[in-house]
């Protein structure tokens, strides 16, 4: 491949790679907002943060996630983070 080639191809796997991770970025915002932003009535910014930390205490630590075999997130980690 010549270098102009090339570069074009790397470039367009860069775009391909950030459509990727930004669609999977749209799904998780879309997953708070319809779980969580959506049926919380939030009183002050301290209640929502603490209600939002809750939210993800649960979604990385409980809620088993069918991407990763069932298993919440936190499984999954290495051991010791």
């Amino acid at each position: 491949m010549r270098g102009a080639e090339r570069a074009s191809a790397l470039f367009l796997e860069y775009l391909l790679e950030d459509l990727f991770v930004q669609g999977e970025i749209e799904r998780f915002n879309g997953r708070l907002r319809d779980e969580h932003l959506n049926t919380e009535l939030f009183f002050s910014v301290a209640d929502a943060q603490a209600k939002l930390l809750e939210w993800q205490r649960d979604y990385n630590e409980v809620r088993p996630h069918s991407s990763l075999g069932q298993i919440p997130p936190r499984e999954s980690w290495p051991r010791g983070s």
